[in-house]
């Protein structure tokens, strides 16, 4: 019983060690994971800002234009 014992507990510890690995293994993958998407989201903010400052100079410019050819059809009346 005794020796049954010892075993169970030594296959018990191995058991414990590996999924203590496997635990760390885990938190390296999420926090890699977390990294990852810290980094894309971070683009996503940077081109969505080009992007509405593109889209807002653009809208001026067509502004202007606007203006110029209805300056420009009230000048030929």
């Amino acid at each position: 019983a005794k020796n049954a014992l010892a075993h169970a507990l030594q296959s018990a510890r191995h058991d414990c060690d590996l999924l203590r690995e496997q635990y760390e293994e885990e938190q390296e993958a999420k926090a890699e994971l977390q990294r990852a998407m810290s980094k894309a989201n971070s683009e996503v903010a940077q081109w969505r800002t080009k992007y509405e400052t593109d889209a807002i100079q653009r809208t001026e410019e067509l502004e202007e234009a606007k203006y110029v050819v209805n300056v420009e059809n009230t000048g030929c009346d």
